[in-house]
């Protein structure tokens, strides 16, 4: 505490506007409750009125902003409230934002999308643009707000609702939850198109692809909501296509056109996502490596090396199980995916090797027969071929 005070109370004016004690990393850090952190932002408010500088009141205001969040995540409605009025003083922007999802947060979303929308218009004016980015991004939080309690209330079409999300992607195109948001709507839309409209449905999920992927550039915060969403949509509409091609309906030729532009945009994902995004689904892809679309399982078989040769320990163990299926296509496809992170990273032979001897010695293991009323087994007696294995000093 007495680091923090005589900082706060010696420095400068021209000091004053850098925060040397990253204030806002060090409430990031405690936990995440009420009773911890309101302490914390009340002290830090009462230093703050011992010295008074030329930002004080934005300071404060930001204080006050960080208890009414901290309440309203934590159920005390008149608390958040009291807080708010507090802040009210200082004419933030992120006072409206914070005073909208109070209302939600008690069930009143017509008027919270009332106070955001004046907001908006009284602090972000359509012909002035923010300068610096962090009125930039509340301006796009605020946006993005917006397009939500639209969706929200249900009392908007489902257009106006779409051109709320696609102008967030406009403004921010770098920030993942924009486009998170617009996919998560594009995939609501999905179920209200039937069978009859397959053509359209694939561009929908062309849509849904493309913008799920893209959050997943800009940040993880989504991560597993998008990437298993992302390739269900992907192969599911891979197997739906195969099955058109095979009972030669008369849409088959759109929906293999259609099904060419997603494997394409999930090739641009593979090629710009990192490998550890996919190993959060890699059981989901190792699940489907039997698709029964050939031009699909390119794409996948692509995507499973890739991560296979990033983390060859961690994906060996799944690739095993379908390694020893009794399956043989299932065999046939591993094999396949194999010998490809082989030929992408040849040290890997060895480790593969290695890897498909000791499940093979294992699997002895676990189904030795046990002879006579002996209680126990032993390594040296009875699995001399696994000890000698683990044992052996170039083993991987």
């Amino acid at each position: 505490m007495e680091h923090s005070i005589r900082p706060l109370l010696q420095q400068t004016e021209s000091g004053y506007g850098k925060d040397s004690l990253n204030l806002h990393a060090r409430i990031e850090m405690t936990q995440n409750s009420f009773r911890a952190k309101e302490p914390i932002l009340a002290l830090r408010r009462a230093l703050l009125s011992l010295n008074k500088r030329e930002n004080y009141s934005e300071q404060i205001g930001e204080c006050w902003l960080q208890s009414a969040r901290v309440a309203r995540k934590a159920g005390h409605h008149q608390t958040a409230y009291n807080a708010l009025l507090n802040a009210g003083e200082s004419k933030l922007s992120e006072l409206y934002v914070e005073r909208a999802k109070w209302l939600w947060s008690k069930g009143e979303v017509h008027q919270g999308l009332i106070v955001l929308q004046k907001g908006v218009e009284l602090c972000f004016p359509e012909n002035k643009v923010p300068s610096d980015t962090k009125s930039q991004l509340i301006h796009g939080q605020s946006l993005l707000l917006v397009g939500r309690f639209m969706e929200e209330t249900a009392n908007f079409e489902s257009n106006t609702v779409m051109k709320k999300y696609k102008d967030v992607t406009a403004f921010l195109p770098e920030w993942e939850n924009g486009h998170f948001y617009l996919a998560k709507y594009y995939d609501k839309l999905t179920p209200t198109l039937t069978d009859n409209k397959m053509e359209k449905q694939g561009e929908l999920i062309k849509y849904i692809v493309l913008h799920f992927g893209r959050s997943l550039q800009y940040g993880n915060q989504f991560i597993y909501q998008s990437m298993p969403r992302m390739l269900s949509l992907w192969l599911d509409f891979g197997a739906k296509a195969y099955d058109c091609e095979k009972a030669a309906r008369i849409d088959r030729v759109p929906m293999k056109n259609d099904l060419a532009k997603i494997n394409k945009v999930i090739t641009e994902h593979a090629n710009h996502l990192a490998p550890y995004q996919f190993l959060t689904a890699f059981s989901q892809l190792i699940s489907r490596i039997c698709h029964s679309h050939d031009e699909v399982f390119v794409v996948l078989i692509a995507i499973v090396a890739k991560v296979f040769v990033a983390y060859p320990q961690q994906a060996m163990w799944m690739m095993t199980a379908v390694s020893k299926s009794s399956y043989p296509m299932r065999v046939n496809r591993c094999k396949e995916i194999l010998n490809r992170a082989i030929h992408m990273k040849a040290s890997l032979g060895k480790f593969i090797g290695d890897s498909t001897r000791l499940t093979d010695k294992l699997l002895e293991l676990c189904n030795k027969s046990v002879v006579g009323n002996s209680p126990t087994l032993s390594m040296s007696v009875h699995f001399k071929t696994l000890k000698k294995l683990v044992e052996d000093q170039t083993f991987s």
